[in-house]
């Protein structure tokens, strides 16, 4: 019996259990990586409860000046010493927490953009 599929003319018999799991662990590490690459790009409040790689993040402006963030209708900006945690997401908005120079406070968000 030949597997047409995954290889053809391999024998079945000679996909060893090792190899199927190496296959199998490659293919997640990819699909881990486009998730991390969009997740870097973009969080939207649909992820926030079914990905916790956007949890505890410290996130970098996506504009370099509060003007060209304005320009581009953006309601906040924060500079890069500001960190940004995401901590609670119920599907209609971010819960972030906000600390900068020492102060801490917290706001809702439809949506968090930052660089990786």
């Amino acid at each position: 019996m030949q597997v047409n599929i995954l290889s053809p003319m391999r024998p079945i018999s000679r996909i060893t259990a090792a190899a199927a799991a190496a296959a199998a662990a490659a293919a997640a590490a990819a699909a881990a990586t486009a998730v991390a690459a969009t997740v870097a790009l973009t969080a939207t409040p649909a992820r926030a409860a079914a990905d916790p790689a956007v949890t505890g993040c410290s996130f970098t402006p996506l504009y370099a000046t509060y003007a060209e963030g304005q320009l581009a209708d953006v309601k906040y900006y924060y500079p890069r010493n500001t960190t940004l945690s995401v901590t609670a997401g119920d599907g209609e908005a971010w819960q972030v927490t906000v600390t900068r120079n020492g102060d801490q406070g917290w706001m809702s968000a439809d949506c968090v953009r930052f660089l990786a």
